[in-house]
């Protein structure tokens, strides 16, 4: 399996640092490219030989940054950006809820009011953060509806719990790119209802009854008779002419 490449826009000297810090211990990751033609800050990418290559695009923000480009529209624009490229995406806080409604509290400290700014009264403060608040959430909503969810340290989507928000998001990559798959979670029949069904399958003429009461005394094999503890004629509800059409018809061996 090829090792995930991992390209970050220029400009942010404690990001590079931290992640280039948890990509040296990461064998799964290639070294971190810095590539001023992305159109994020963060883009991941697995190269596959037989089919079309993994991509994945992320957006960082410190948590005044999220709520500042939230307000002003800039976060809107990205978030349309990543879902138009056809790529999965998402954006990543680089912070804990406590301190994103930190700073809620510290966008709305002061507002410009007649060309100058002013420090508003506790009541307007509360009143402003409880709207942004609102706008935020909204925001979350209709950014996961889009395809490009958010996440932050400690969240609930079981991606951002560790100590490491880095190691985290080295994590959150992986699985876009290599664990997504369902298949585990998938109906399971009970069981032995799987090897009846195959095995009736095998050989026409023997329903799914009959070969499950075979399968209660034997195990099927591809492989030359052996000596039966138990003779096929003997097992209960047949008749001789039914047992002797079913001990042509398959080769077993006793369990």
């Amino acid at each position: 399996m090829n090792r995930i490449i991992v390209s970050m826009a220029p400009g942010e000297a404690d990001r590079e640092r931290s992640m280039r810090s948890v990509l040296s211990h990461d064998t799964r990751f290639e070294p971190l490219q810095i590539d001023p033609s992305i159109p994020v800050d963060l883009h991941f990418r697995l190269e596959r030989e037989c089919w079309i290559d993994g991509n994945l695009n992320m957006e960082l923000k410190r948590p005044i940054d999220f709520v500042q480009s939230v307000l002003s529209g800039h976060l809107y624009d990205q978030t349309l950006s990543i879902r138009e490229s056809g790529y999965n995406g998402c954006t990543v806080i680089l912070g804990t809820l406590d301190e994103i409604y930190a700073a809620i509290d510290e966008s709305n400290e002061k507002r410009l009011i007649n060309g100058k700014f002013k420090f508003l009264n506790q009541d307007d403060r509360s009143n402003a953060n409880a709207s942004t608040l609102l706008r935020l959430k909204s925001f979350k909503k209709r950014s996961m509806l889009n395809g490009v969810p958010i996440f932050w340290k400690g969240d609930d989507s079981g991606f951002f719990d560790g100590d490491d928000q880095w190691k985290d998001i080295l994590e959150l990559a992986h699985d876009y790119l290599l664990d997504g798959d369902m298949l585990g979670f998938r109906m399971r029949p009970a069981d032995n209802d799987r090897e009846v069904a195959a095995a009736s399958m095998l050989k026409k003429g023997i329903g799914s009854e009959s070969m499950r009461i075979l399968l209660k005394e034997y195990t099927l094999a591809f492989v030359p008779r052996g000596i039966y503890a138990k003779p096929i004629e003997e097992l209960a509800g047949w008749g001789p002419k039914r047992c002797k059409q079913i001990e042509g018809m398959v080769r077993m061996i006793y369990k």
